[in-house]
């Protein structure tokens, strides 16, 4: 059996936290013309995977949570385009992990995710990215979903435990029509083309998201059609309010369709935001930005091939 040659990016916080010893341990293991790389910036992330194309080298570790992930998917997109991308294995390690998650890619060790990744055809998961502009990923959203992730990172203690803590509170708060409340319950009036289907016109919505995995974090699981297919996204425009949201969170915890009268959802190869002239603030992979003004379009990226290691294949029975 041939053993792949693999370059490891490891986002710099990482490899400097608490994987730090692990990584170390794994990097010690890696071959003479394997790769471990730990770029500074968006630029020499690219040059990193340039170089391993250019080397032959098909097989990528990623070090890191979702945001890692999302910037890496955005650099092979420059490197690659619709081409044939490298296959991927997912170390683990960010603060959101939920790629991982969803997919069932999550691993003891990030050994067992080196070994997988050497063998000639080990198991893995296909899926499709979604894309915004040049950046990539799996989940996006407008409305409610960065509002929470900027009450989120305004906390300064990013993690599992303080997103729980930030819905706890922000739901609570709606008792009172708190401030984290009122962020979260803006309308955005809208209008939504799609590029298979018939418009959305004159929307006026609480929230608007799509992803190409089920879960979206915390459990919920608002995209649970996502798996049907490998050239489409699942797409969800939430025309409640946050109360009226709030009372069907219990529904996307359980996987099942918002209701008809405060969700709508379907299958799509993707779709444009008309918003108006003001600025539009996104969410993609859990990482927030702004989107200057103008259409704001959103398209089925290329696919991504993603290993399983033998681990976690009794967890979720995906192909």
């Amino acid at each position: 059996m041939a053993s792949h040659r693999v370059c490891v990016v490891a986002n710099p916080r990482a490899a400097s936290g608490r994987l730090g010893r692990t990584l170390a341990a794994l990097r010690a293991n890696l071959g003479p013309d394997d790769h471990f790389v730990t770029p500074d910036g968006d630029e020499a992330l690219r040059d990193a995977l340039s170089q391993a194309a250019r080397e032959g080298i098909d097989r990528l570790a990623v070090a890191g949570g979702d945001g890692t992930l999302h910037r890496v998917a955005s650099a092979l997109y420059a490197v690659h385009g619709d081409g044939a991308w490298p296959t991927l294995g997912l170390l683990g390690g960010g603060t959101m992990n939920t790629v991982a998650g969803s997919l069932a890619l999550r691993a003891r060790t990030p050994h067992a995710v080196l070994r997988a990744l050497r063998e000639d055809t080990p198991a893995s998961v296909t899926r499709p990215t979604l894309r915004c502009g040049a950046r990539l990923g799996f989940l996006f959203g407008v409305g409610v979903l960065p509002t929470f992730l900027d009450l989120y990172y305004e906390t300064g203690d990013p993690s599992f435990r303080t997103a729980a803590t930030v819905l706890g509170r922000s739901i609570a708060e709606g008792f009172t029509n708190g401030p984290g409340w009122q962020r979260l319950n803006r309308r955005h009036p809208c209008r939504v083309e799609f590029v298979d289907g018939p418009p959305l016109e004159a929307v006026s919505a609480f929230g608007l998201a799509a992803g190409t995995v089920p879960d979206i974090g915390l459990g919920f699981k608002p995209f649970a059609r996502a798996l049907e297919r490998d050239d489409a996204l699942h797409f969800l425009a939430i025309h409640t309010d946050a109360s009226g949201f709030v009372r069907d969170l219990p529904r996307l915890l359980a996987a099942r369709p918002m209701r008809p009268d405060r969700g709508t959802d379907r299958l799509t190869q993707g779709f444009t935001l008309h918003m108006g002239e003001s600025p539009v603030r996104y969410m993609l992979d859990g990482d927030p930005y702004d989107h200057d003004h103008g259409p704001l379009e959103v398209r089925v990226g290329p696919r991504v091939r993603l290993v399983r290691p033998v681990s976690t294949l009794s967890r979720r029975g995906l192909r």
